[in-house]
């Protein structure tokens, strides 16, 4: 039996697999953030999920830069508390088998891929716009290999201020600037700006990447129109003679367990 996971800030989301292509009912419960007390409801979680059943394997992820050798977290902004703790050394105690760690916009990236919105490409990239902005690349369904996850929201929009994609236009930053959630603005010069300034992180997440097709996500995308997107990112594109498909993400909140589910696929079902 393989168990698929997504931690996250608000929750954590664990699931069986039931096959290659379909994972269980998640269960999922509120994270309560501190490290200590998170890792023991995921033991109990775990424990309803196997049944004592023996587990064969762990696959998911987890918000924040991960360590080089993808055993634990070192900065996760949302999760301060699981910073340099043994995460994956944890998992592997409790569940008593392999545990493989990825960051969360990989998975997500992975399983909008396989299973979702890209499903058909060769190299599909995604990207989430919601309260930070991440992302990641998928070539021949396999995340790309890099040192350290890879981090777009975090490129310089404005080299003078060294200011980030993410501190622009993220819906941390937007909340900050306007005093509520973004999704409670109606204000149509907001969204044209966000519009423009995402645009111009698309422009250089294709020219970094190249990808066939662009899966975007994330709770500000709701906002945004992708044909308005296309036209700025026309508009600019110089290199290119033309633009990646566009398209908005499926799965939902469930993106990460398809990503876990399309690893076990490849790496474990299908050998």
């Amino acid at each position: 039996m393989y168990i698929v996971f997504d931690i996250g800030a608000t929750n954590i989301r664990f699931a069986r697999v039931l096959s290659s292509e379909k994972i269980d009912e998640p269960i999922i419960e509120p994270n309560p953030q501190r490290y200590d007390k998170s890792i023991e409801l995921i033991k109990d979680v775990i424990s309803r999920i196997s049944g004592g059943e023996k587990i064969e394997g762990m696959v998911g992820g987890i918000a924040g830069v991960l360590s080089s050798d993808r055993t634990f977290v070192y900065n996760s902004p949302n999760l301060p508390d699981w910073n340099n703790k043994p995460l994956v050394k944890d998992l592997e105690k409790i569940s008593g088998a392999p545990v493989v760690l990825y960051n969360d916009a990989e998975l997500t990236a992975l399983g909008e891929a396989v299973y979702g919105a890209g499903r058909g490409s060769k190299t599909c990239a995604y990207m989430t716009i919601s309260t930070g902005i991440g992302g990641a690349l998928v070539v021949d369904g396999e995340v790309l290999k890099t040192h350290l996850n890879v981090e777009p929201g975090h490129h310089i929009i404005d080299y003078k201020n060294n200011i980030s994609l993410h501190q622009l236009i993220s819906g941390r930053e937007i909340e900050k600037e306007y005093g509520e959630k973004a999704k409670n603005i109606d204000d149509p010069i907001l969204w044209d700006r966000v519009e423009t300034i995402f645009a111009v992180g698309l422009h250089n997440a294709i020219v970094f990447w190249s990808p066939d097709t662009f899966v975007l996500g994330g709770g500000i995308m709701k906002d945004l129109d992708i044909p308005d997107l296309e036209n700025i990112l026309n508009r600019r594109m110089s290199i290119y003679a033309e633009l990646p498909r566009f398209v908005r993400a499926e799965l939902g909140s469930f993106n990460g367990l398809y990503g876990g589910l399309a690893h076990v696929k490849k790496h474990f079902l299908d050998k």
